[in-house]
Parts: C-alpha cells; structure tokens; sequence
C-alpha cells in the first residue's frame, strides 16, 4: 500500500499462496477450512495455539479449540490481501474473492445478539453451536484490521464494550472484569501467574489495535 512494490508481491505471492492453501487443505493441530462456513478450525485438546496460551502442567487454560474470532478475522484480511496481490500480478483474483466472500458470509455466526459482541470463539469441543460468551479483546481485530466482517454499528458495539469494561491505562484487560473467571491480580508462583495471564491481565500490545479500532 504504502509503496507500491510489485516486484516484492511477486517474490512473496508463490509462498503466501502456499501458505493460504494449506490452510485449505488442513494442517497439523486440526488447522482447517471448515468447507460449511468458509471460517477456519483450529485446535485439539492439550495444545494451545492462539496467543493466549498459557499451560499449567497438563492444563490448558484457555484452549479456545474452535473458531476463535481474531483468527478468521486476520483469515478474511489474508483472503482479500491475496485477492489484492493477484489483481496488481495479473492473476485471477477469484479464488480468493470466494475464500473471503464465504468467510465474511460465515462470520454472521460470530455475533452474539444477546450481548451486542462477538462470540469469542464459536463451534467448540462440544460441536456446533458450543459458543463461548465470554468477553474478551480478540474481538478488537474484526474492527481495527483493513477488512471488517461487521456492519458499522456492530463495529461501533464492539469498541464501545471493550472501551468500558476492558481498556485500562496500560492496555486491554484479557477478560472482563465480570466474567467468573476473572482474576484482577497477576501474581504469585508460575502456576499462579500462568493460571491468571490471559484471565483478566491486562495486555499493553492491545492498545494499538485499540486505538486503530476506536
């Protein structure tokens, strides 16, 4: 965007288009396409794989196996980027325009309409449908990235949820501080600490997409 430099889209297209196709295809940890909805799975039990990963012993804390919702969202953003690239190499754009139209259109199922926020992750271990509720800031993403899945006014929503009950002076809380899992105090041993690091502490590297988002 910022130069222009087709030359590089060129050198890098052949390894993104890799990388987006084997996302396709499904890769190791259950990392796949869901075929129903354009969104992208991951996860199994015993492994954390998204950002909040923290593990005490053979516990996983916050699993997240599932659709988490900062993961499609950066998927949508990496569909139309790829569909971008081809454009300005004189590729075929379509099967990427597809991978985002079928992922924008499987995003509706991230809106709770209860709360007026985004599910944190959707389709759970228990299947379809096993929804997480929790209020968390992954959320920020489907707002603060180039290409939003949401409407202005759910865009608006989220911002406003995540300004009143998770920015601080620092950064964005992990979770909300109603939330009955909740823990307001980062201390103690490793398994203290780890058992607290994405359960309400608060995360300075959020305000950016914060900000960008606001």
């Amino acid at each position: 965007d910022m130069t222009g430099d087709v030359g590089l889209v060129r050198e890098l297209y052949p390894v993104l288009d890799e990388i987006v196709d084997a996302h396709v295809r499904g890769t190791r940890y259950n990392i796949h396409v869901d075929p129903a909805d354009g969104l992208l799975y991951a996860g199994e039990a015993g492994v954390q794989l998204t950002w909040m990963d923290a593990k005490v012993g053979n516990r996983v804390v916050t699993p997240r196996i599932g659709k988490p919702v900062e993961i499609n969202a950066l998927w949508l953003n990496a569909a139309t980027t790829m569909a971008k690239f081809a454009r300005a190499l004189g590729h075929s754009p379509d099967c990427y325009e597809d991978l985002a139209q079928r992922a924008r259109t499987g995003f509706e199922r991230f809106w709770n309409h209860g709360t007026q926020f985004c599910f944190d992750v959707i389709d759970g271990p228990r299947g379809p449908d096993d929804n997480d509720p929790v209020l968390r800031p992954n959320q920020i993403f489907t707002v603060s990235l180039p290409e939003s899945p949401l409407t202005f006014a759910r865009q608006r929503s989220v911002v406003d949820i995540c300004a009143r009950e998770l920015l601080t002076s620092y950064g964005l809380r992990s979770l909300g501080p109603k939330e009955s899992a909740y823990q307001g105090t980062y201390a103690g041993g490793p398994d203290e600490r780890d058992g607290a690091y994405h359960q309400g502490t608060t995360w300075g590297w959020l305000l950016g997409p914060f900000a960008i988002a606001h």
